[in-house]
């Protein structure tokens, strides 16, 4: 069975890591990380 793969948007990651309300809410609803993909520009955004 292929291995269904995920893209999490910057702002769920943002509010993610702030530790906001939001962010526990959307949290539970991130893949594992092999099923993840972080694209390089969500990373950069991330970064700043």
């Amino acid at each position: 069975m292929a291995v269904s793969l995920r893209v999490v948007d910057t702002s769920a990651w943002i509010e993610w890591l702030a530790g906001s309300a939001l962010g526990r809410k959307l949290g539970k609803h991130f893949p594992d990380k092999l099923q993840c993909i972080v694209p390089t520009i969500v990373q950069l955004e991330l970064s700043k």
